[in-house]
């Protein structure tokens, strides 16, 4: 008699499972399976309900749910692990910016930790008039600033935002320990009609003393000046002759100067204000050429 080959047929195996995904709304995504075995067919499912027409080995969607896919052959059928799509969720902001105070004329850096998937941040600050304002530039997870105030960020992607809490940075008190010498000054060279009254001592002057002070009056259009300012008097009868209000540092008290004088026998002084702390201090006198 003939010799008949009977060939063994193995149901399919899933070498290849479909993989859990998060989306964008509005975005699709491809799941994809890969079987071994004879002829197989393939039969995708939304949530245990049967797609009509998903019958390919990969299968793209944009809608939330959970996949599974029947891959089959005349030999059986084989079920793969579920395929979670999910909408890719707003930032969740774990730590917020706290409140400080900074000195006058230095810095705060406020910052933010946020979760999520692609997070952009937005700083904020909250006025009275206009309520938050977008600040420009400041799209980083930290933001600098020494404007006293009240500050959010918005931490954000496609899906939707997440406010952090307020934060305020005031004003440290201004520190009234600072020794404030009397100037000694001398009457310098005579340079394009300006007298320049150098003070010997200007090392003896914190450099805070002449921090800038938004919190105290102007200087004119100058909401910033610094904390102490510099009066150059008429050494007989006291009058203001000339100023400084911007003064940045103790080594620059080298740098003041006075107009000069159109007659002969003028001679000036130089009075120092600590605005902060209401306390004033006089040099010597000296003689204008």
């Amino acid at each position: 008699s003939n010799t008949a080959t009977v060939t063994f047929v193995p149901p399919p195996t899933i070498t290849t499972q479909p993989v859990s995904v998060a989306i964008y709304k509005g975005q699709t995504t491809t799941l994809t399976v890969v079987a071994t075995g004879t002829s197989p067919t393939y039969q995708w499912l939304m949530n245990g309900n049967t797609i009509t027409g998903a019958n390919a080995s990969s299968y793209l969607t944009g809608s939330v749910g959970t996949y599974t896919v029947v891959v089959r052959n005349a030999a059986g059928a084989v079920t793969s692990n579920a395929a979670v799509v999910s909408y890719v969720p707003p930032p969740v902001i774990t730590s917020h910016p706290t409140s400080a105070s900074t000195p006058q004329g230095s810095s705060h850096t406020f910052s933010v930790t946020a979760t999520g998937r692609d997070v952009e941040y937005q700083w904020q600050q909250i006025t009275a008039s206009a309520g938050p304002v977008n600040i420009l530039g400041a799209t980083q997870p930290t933001y600098a600033t020494g404007a006293a105030g009240t500050y959010r960020v918005i931490a954000y992607n496609p899906t939707g935002s997440t406010v952090s809490n307020n934060a305020t940075l005031g004003y440290a008190a201004h520190d009234c320990s600072i020794r404030l010498p009397a100037p000694v000054i001398s009457r310098g060279a005579v340079v394009e009609g300006r007298i320049s009254l150098p003070v010997s001592n200007y090392r003896d002057f914190s450099d805070a003393l002449f921090e800038a002070a938004p919190d105290l009056p102007a200087c004119g259009l100058n909401d910033s000046a610094s904390r102490t300012w510099v009066n150059i008097k008429d050494g007989k009868t006291g009058n203001y002759i000339y100023g400084f209000c911007a003064l940045g540092r103790g080594a620059d008290l080298q740098n003041i100067w006075v107009g000069q004088p159109s007659v002969s026998g003028v001679s000036v002084y130089v009075e120092l204000v600590d605005r902060a702390c209401e306390r004033t201090v006089i040099s010597n006198t000296v003689s204008l050429p």
